[in-house]
């Protein structure tokens, strides 16, 4: 078989982003090479982090790096290629993906895990601060809280009324232990329908009753929805 003939039969396999699913396909190749795959993993960030630990680093429970994937380690037990890049544009005729640098990244199978994304509201990037992504809102996390405790914070609203947002608050509430701030969620509308359903309104009680024995002083956490527009003049976290 002649070297051309070789290359064309590798299959290029490229993975744009450093979710959880990606995690396991890198973790599976590193334990089992497959023969006649390349990989190649593009991420903006070198880093990837549990979101199922974040609520403990919050609180204060785990360090960051204890929720943290270094992703260019994996890739390399994997024999992958890590690309610290974004994709820009997808190109599905040539199969190619276009990088922020606008290098040109050809593949044979695709894949997107590149997490979610949603539409900041007016004043967003003055006041709030983001849970995802995860590695930006720890940062800003911790300046927060120093702010919190020099008393330059008095009041916090979480917008996302669902069990991941009622867990942050009540983390954040258990992390700011000692500091004069009140916390309290602000449900988005399509959470507030399904708390109006009974089954939904008991599940979220005893969710958050559960998470309130878990991180404590629930008497100064405020649990409400609210059709008020905007955000609070202080600090908001946005759980999506």
């Amino acid at each position: 078989m002649t070297k051309t003939r070789v290359q064309d039969s590798v299959k290029h396999l490229l993975l744009v982003g450093g979710g959880h699913s990606h995690l396991a396909v890198l973790k599976s190749f590193g334990d089992t090479p497959a023969a006649g795959a390349r990989l190649a993993l593009l991420s903006p960030s070198r880093h990837a982090f549990y979101s199922g630990m974040v609520p403990g680093v919050v609180a204060g429970h785990y360090r960051p790096e204890d929720c943290r994937v270094d992703l260019g380690a994996l890739a390399a037990r994997a024999g992958a290629r890590f690309l610290l890049d974004s994709a820009a544009g997808v190109d599905p005729a040539r199969r190619e993906v276009t990088t922020a640098r606008g290098e040109r990244l050809h593949y044979d199978v695709l894949s997107l895990d590149t997490g979610s994304s949603a539409g900041e509201p007016a004043g967003a990037a003055e006041h709030a601060l983001r849970v995802r992504p995860i590695e930006p809102f720890l940062a800003g996390w911790e300046r927060l809280r120093e702010s919190a405790r020099r008393g330059e914070v008095r009041r916090i609203a979480v917008i996302g009324g669902g069990a991941a947002g009622v867990e942050v608050l009540l983390a954040m509430r258990h992390g700011l232990a000692g500091a004069a701030v009140s916390a309290a969620s602000r449900c988005t509308q399509a959470e507030r329908s399904l708390q109006r359903a009974k089954t939904g309104s008991s599940s979220t009680a005893a969710s958050a009753s559960r998470r309130r024995q878990r991180y404590g002083q629930p008497e100064r956490t405020r649990l409400h929805g609210s059709r008020r527009a905007g955000l609070p003049p202080t600090r908001a976290a946005s759980s999506r």
